[in-house]
Formats: C-alpha cells, sequence, structure tokens
C-alpha cells in the first residue's frame, strides 16, 4: 500500500538524487538538504523543504517495499548532521520507529545509517 503520492517517480529528478543518495551510501558519506534542492533544481523558499521530503519519501517507500533501509538517512540537516523532523514520522509510517526522545531519534538513526552503509 502506497503512503506517499507519486510526484517524481520515475522522474530524471527522482533518479538523480537516488543516484547521489546512494554515492554517499556507497562512501559512507551523507548529503545535506540544501544539496539535494540544487540537484531538484531549487530555489532556497520556505516550500523547498516540503518538496524535499516529498522526494525522499518516495524514494524511502521504494525502498522500504524492496526490503531495504531508509536511503534518506544519509540526508541530514547542516547544524545538526542528523536526518529531520519528517525523516522520523515517516519511519513511524512505515512501523520502523517508535520512539519520542531525541536519545530514541539518534539511536534508530544510527542503527538505519548502519543498515544502509551495509546494503550498499
Amino acid at each position: 500500500m502506497a503512503i506517499v503520492v507519486d510526484k517524481y517517480r520515475g522522474t530524471q529528478t527522482y533518479s538523480l538524487v537516488y543516484c547521489r543518495l546512494l554515492n554517499a551510501a556507497r562512501k559512507k558519506e551523507s548529503v545535506p538538504y540544501e544539496e539535494i534542492g540544487q540537484i531538484m533544481g531549487l530555489e532556497a523558499h520556505l516550500g523547498m523543504a516540503k518538496e524535499i521530503g516529498q522526494l525522499l519519501g518516495e524514494i524511502n517507500e521504494d525502498e522500504h517495499n524492496n526490503g531495504r533501509p531508509m536511503l534518506s538517512a544519509v540526508a541530514v540537516e547542516p547544524t545538526t548532521r542528523m536526518p529531520g523532523e519528517g525523516f522520523f514520522q515517516f519511519a513511524k509510517e512505515l512501523s520502523k520507529f517508535d520512539g519520542e526522545t531525541e536519545e530514541d531519534k539518534r539511536e534508530f538513526w544510527r542503527d538505519e545509517i548502519q543498515r544502509v552503509y551495509e546494503i550498499w
């Protein structure tokens, strides 16, 4: 069952961002959200986060449906060097995470990004 409505699936934008995330995972690196926005051709504006979240949600859902961890674990905010709140909310929708505290989030993310690094 789809959680995320298709907007970017099957587009060049989806493929470019997916490849960047995959490349970062293979190198055990992270990708700042700002870079993802640039790949998407977005100007810095209030709606940018929503569009990035939409695309990352589609990617995460596809990865989940294929038995893989959330690839967007490598996408991070520049200040915290961790994913944003949308990452954890979506993990809850996928029934992968049920924590509430910042420590719960940090622990889940560390485990998930390790799974991403291991699979790629």
